[in-house]
């Protein structure tokens, strides 16, 4: 588990850039629209894993039309691409509670049917999913799943209206998924055992008002790595979407495999002399480290309560450690300028 782990994208496009790429956020334009041809970035998942010999497949039950998908993720490496053409086939003679599809695309209990009938065993597979039912509108009929509506329906009741919590057909939801991705890992898990599964959120839930000064809350995203027969020791206390890519390299790839990323692996299977992470990273408008997270506008946000200490101390604290997030915050902004480069100049530096 670590202390922190920070979004790298404020919308869902905006992290699958991010995530597909390698490269880092540099403003709120889709990297499709620009305005130059993408090259096919050498940090790209995609690409380092199928220098490693893995067929790549992309998973996403919308239209590969929205985003330009299709064409964009065969760009930077993913040899197989399944959307919504492929699934609502797939589900077209089978008992799946309606509705199966949301404004979004496919709901991702079929996806994940999908993903387990369709992969082969034998063959080294890399495979990014994008789910979607998470996503409003949130429709997935769960009486017919067991979801228990009314207990949740109590609960937001019985809360008192100062903690905002969803309304019960979004905890609903959670509920729901909760089971439905369990039981995917649970399934795949025995069909694929030596498999690596690595979880991850897009960006903070904007419908959150209630959390919206509260900077950990509003940059945060869950990171759930599993691996039935690893056991991969921690080396960071925090990390990004950056370091997505470089944990899979590292707990993946043979020794002295060697790729570039903007990122740090977070994990990895060496126990005695494992790389080295800074213990920092940097995210969307936010850096953070395990005892904080910083922006210039919102300051610093501590993650736990400092020890009783006399005043002076905590303001000295404080301002040191202000200091220490500004010089962070310093290499955010030149992470910003190094990507847009790439971006529009390609990776040959000139004086």
């Amino acid at each position: 588990m670590l202390s922190a782990f920070i979004e790298s994208a404020p919308r869902t496009v905006k992290s699958l850039d991010v995530q597909i790429t390698g490269l880092p956020y540099i403003n709120d334009n889709n990297l499709v629209n620009s305005g130059v041809i993408l090259p096919s970035f050498p940090m790209a998942i995609g690409n380092i894993t199928k220098t490693l010999g893995y067929k790549n497949n992309f998973y996403y039950g919308g239209s590969g039309i929205w985003n330009k998908l299709t064409s964009f993720t065969k760009k930077q490496g993913f040899h197989a691409l399944y959307f919504n053409n492929h699934l609502l086939e797939f589900a077209k003679n089978k008992p799946y509670p309606k509705p199966i599809e949301s404004n979004w695309g496919v709901h991702d209990n079929i996806l994940f049917d999908y993903i387990l009938e369709n992969t082969n065993p034998n063959e080294k597979t890399f495979s990014m999913v994008m789910t979607l039912s998470n996503h409003a509108i949130k429709n997935v009929n769960l009486k017919a799943f067991g979801v228990p509506l009314e207990k949740i329906q109590q609960f937001v009741e019985k809360t008192p209206k100062s903690e905002n919590l969803p309304d019960a057909n979004s905890l609903g939801h959670i509920y729901w998924y909760d089971k439905v991705i369990v039981n995917f890992i649970k399934k795949a898990s025995q069909k694929f055992p030596n498999s690596l599964f690595i979880i991850t959120g897009d960006h903070f839930d904007r419908s959150y008002e209630y959390a919206k000064n509260d900077l950990y809350t509003i940059k945060s995203v869950p990171l759930i790595l599993f691996a039935p027969t690893l056991k991969p020791k921690k080396i960071s206390q925090v990390g990004s979407h950056l370091d997505i890519a470089p944990t899979i390299v590292e707990l993946v790839a043979p020794e002295g495999f060697q790729f570039v990323s903007f990122g740090k692996p977070l994990f990895s299977n060496n126990t005695t002399n494992p790389p080295s992470h800074p213990n920092y990273a940097l995210g969307y408008e936010a850096i953070a480290t395990k005892d904080y997270f910083y922006n210039p506008s919102l300051g610093l946000r501590y993650l736990n309560e400092s020890p009783k200490e006399p005043k002076d101390k905590q303001n000295d604290k404080k301002q040191n450690d202000k200091i220490e997030a500004s010089k962070f915050y310093q290499q955010l902004e030149f992470l910003k300028a190094l990507s847009f480069y790439l971006l529009y100049h390609g990776a040959n530096l000139k004086d």
